[in-house]
């Protein structure tokens, strides 16, 4: 029963990331990103010394180390900036998205054939993603609007991320490698801030902002703590299906904190989304064939 309050526990602290970005969007993109992992990194680097790396692992890896974190910066650019321009029942439905991504780069990177019996839910889980995004609106203008797109780009680069982190979570240790991972976000959205002149509006938020954006942070660091905790004792196809639900929580919250609804139409292409990601992962979990559960979890840090 514990086991499940932690993977619960989880899925709602990844819906509320969700929404608490959603309500956060007056904010600097920058300014949010350099709190939220800042906040997280702490909390992860508090808990990691529990994890031991391979002696010498981290000499040997830091380039890896370093690619992890400039990758995780650019898809957490595109997730901030997505989940802002479009309805959070998209982001968070079309973030799902990873899953056919991550099939496909190991069938591209490592030659691992794709069964069978996967490419009628593959065709789901992207005919649900057209549906959301109104791919066949004979209206181009209408064709969905560029947050979905950041969204599905942040899932491209969050299932490239998971095959450097599937090689180094285990020398390194999938704590301190997500640590290092936030440290490395903090680092390039700090740069782009001072860049474009932002940094000093760090110190002009409200309470009521800086409530947001450190809420964020724990949000960040329960999901990776709780889905980690989880791992290590359930099966993880129930893990990940857990997960799954937290669409489901994210557009509910949308609904009620921001009035957002959708189409018949979206509301089709969420279902399939997640229908067809739920069927892929047991799958591919059955056929051992979509990589390493830490991989995923310190991706999306």
């Amino acid at each position: 029963m514990k086991s499940y309050l932690y993977i619960i526990a989880a899925t709602m602290a990844l819906a509320m990331e969700y929404l608490l970005v959603k309500a956060a969007e007056d904010i600097s993109v920058y300014l949010l990103g350099i709190v939220m992992f800042a906040v997280s990194g702490i909390l992860l680097a508090a808990v990691s010394p529990r994890q031991k790396a391979v002696p010498g692992a981290w000499k040997r890896f830091l380039p890896g180390a370093f690619a992890v974190g400039l990758i995780g910066s650019c898809c957490n650019l595109l997730w901030i900036g997505g989940t802002r321009l479009t309805s959070v029942a998209n982001a968070s439905a079309l973030g799902r998205m990873d899953i056919v991504f991550t099939l496909f780069l190991s069938a591209l990177i490592f030659k691992e054939e794709i069964p069978r019996r996967m490419w009628p839910f593959i065709g789901i889980t992207l005919f649900g993603g057209a549906l959301i995004v109104q791919f066949f609106s004979l209206d181009i203008a209408g064709m969905g609007n560029i947050g979905d797109g950041l969204i599905v780009g942040a899932a491209f680069m969050l299932s490239l991320n998971s095959f450097i982190i599937k090689r180094l979570s285990k020398p390194l240790g999938p704590v301190r490698l997500a640590a290092f991972n936030c440290g490395i976000n903090v680092l390039v959205f700090t740069i782009a801030s001072i860049f474009l002149g932002e940094i000093n509006n760090i110190l002009k938020l409200s309470g009521n902002t800086w409530l947001i954006l450190l809420s964020c942070g724990v949000c960040s660091f329960v999901f990776f703590a709780g889905y980690y905790s989880g791992v290590r004792e359930l099966p993880v196809w129930k893990v990940r299906l857990i997960a799954l639900t937290a669409p489901v929580f994210t557009a509910f919250g949308g609904w009620i904190l921001f009035g957002e609804t959708f189409s018949d139409q979206t509301f089709i292409g969420i279902i399939m989304v997640l229908t067809g990601a739920a069927a892929l992962i047991k799958i591919s979990d059955k056929k051992n064939n979509y990589g390493n559960e830490e991989q995923r979890m310190l991706a999306l840090n």
